[in-house]
């Protein structure tokens, strides 16, 4: 598997995500190294407490972060999905992914016999009578951080990076390497990679605001947000120091859901200021 973003800007990402949530460096990558029960208990323990900490970040009040901890996670009507959902945090299809595996985990942790449990043969089993294109639409939602060479993905935009898998030995006649046959052959590997995406979303919108990740992934014009910014520092510090600031508290005050971060000296971050103009200037668009 090849991954088609420099994964040290992944291992910073998420080495950020561990610190915020108290656990020891390099936690998320040592997880495809455990046992395929341990793996899906916990990863999921692991996004739980990423979502909770997403959400209370967005809000911005410290002393909800145990309340938003003790909510159930997968229901997107009274769960921290429900947050999600609602603030426009996560792309659907990282929701989705995050409540299928809720399902799994509460399947496999509820029998003490699933401790033995081989995601290969679980996920074989769950699609054997899977028709074509529902063994797509399954394969999709649980493996979108995967490409195949060839394949077609016209969903939407929905990780900073991806690992393309390519698959040279012969297979036997009838059978097409795709998505789905990743799943079904390499299910934790395909898992684990798709939840590291998930997980990155979730660094990015806490380190730089909920308006980051449609920034990154959906702005064809980044340069052109991030040059106003530059000249809009560089006008601070031959005229008004409280500028960006200022800027920075107009879009918050504009555009709901916007929250530009600050660093530690209390000035706003440049790439957050410039995916809150981005906002901005797509809500003037529709206004006109």
């Amino acid at each position: 598997m090849t991954p088609d973003f420099p994964m040290q800007n992944l291992a910073e990402s998420l080495s950020r995500l561990e610190s915020d949530l108290g656990l020891h460096e390099g936690f998320c990558m040592k997880l495809q190294h455990e046992g395929d029960w341990s793996f899906v208990i916990q990863l999921h323990a692991l996004i739980e407490c990423a979502v909770a900490e997403q959400v209370t970040r967005v809000f911005q009040r410290k002393e909800l972060a145990d309340i938003f901890s003790r909510i159930e996670l997968s229901n997107t009507r009274t769960g921290k999905l429900a947050f999600v959902k609602a603030l426009n945090l996560l792309p659907t299809a990282h929701v989705q992914f995050i409540r299928n595996l809720s399902e799994l985990r509460n399947e496999l942790a509820h029998k003490v016999q699933n401790v033995n449990v081989c995601l290969i043969k679980y996920f074989q089993k769950k699609t054997e009578n899977h028709k074509p294109k529902d063994l797509r639409e399954f394969a999709n939602k649980w493996a979108f951080a995967i490409r195949i060479p060839g394949e077609q993905y016209p969903e939407e935009p929905l990780s900073r990076f991806s690992v393309t898998v390519n698959f040279n030995e012969s297979l036997p006649e009838g059978m097409t390497f795709d998505r789905a046959c990743c799943l079904l052959n390499w299910p934790k590997s395909s898992i684990w990679f798709t939840a590291l995406t998930v997980l990155d979303a979730i660094s990015l919108c806490n380190h730089y605001g909920p308006q980051m990740w449609s920034f990154l992934m959906e702005c064809d014009d980044r340069k052109d947000c991030e040059d106003w910014v530059h000249e809009l520092f560089a006008r601070a510090k031959v005229g008004d120091p409280d500028l960006p600031e200022q800027m920075a508290r107009k879009f918050e005050h504009l555009i709901p859901g916007v929250r530009v971060a600050r660093d530690s000296d209390g000035q706003p971050i440049l790439e957050s200021l410039a995916a809150a103009m981005n906002e901005r200037r797509k809500q003037i668009l529709k206004e006109l």
